[in-house]
């Protein structure tokens, strides 16, 4: 028998991206704080990125991130429309 799969799952709050990239931060304004401001500053620490957000949100996101759709300068709020617009 074919195991069940979830068709439905909490959406992913835009605040616990923040906490999660930034909370560290004393800025935490999505609009104004790139990836490199959170410490992800090239090719590796993108990819890092994509499976950090794999980690803490599962297959919610693993088809809502793509590292070419990311840059040092794209901000977090970018990041969020991302996972949150692509994630029903």
């Amino acid at each position: 028998m074919v195991a069940e799969t979830h068709s439905h799952h909490d959406r992913i709050d835009p605040d616990d991206i923040v906490a999660l990239l930034a909370g560290h931060l004393d800025n935490d304004d999505p609009a104004t704080l790139t990836l490199a401001d959170c410490g992800f500053h090239d090719d590796a620490d993108l990819f890092d990125l994509v499976d950090l957000l794999a980690e803490e949100y599962g297959e919610r996101c693993l088809t809502s991130i793509d590292p070419d759709d990311l840059g040092a300068h794209t901000t977090l709020a970018e990041v969020i429309t991302l996972l949150t617009d692509r994630v029903h």
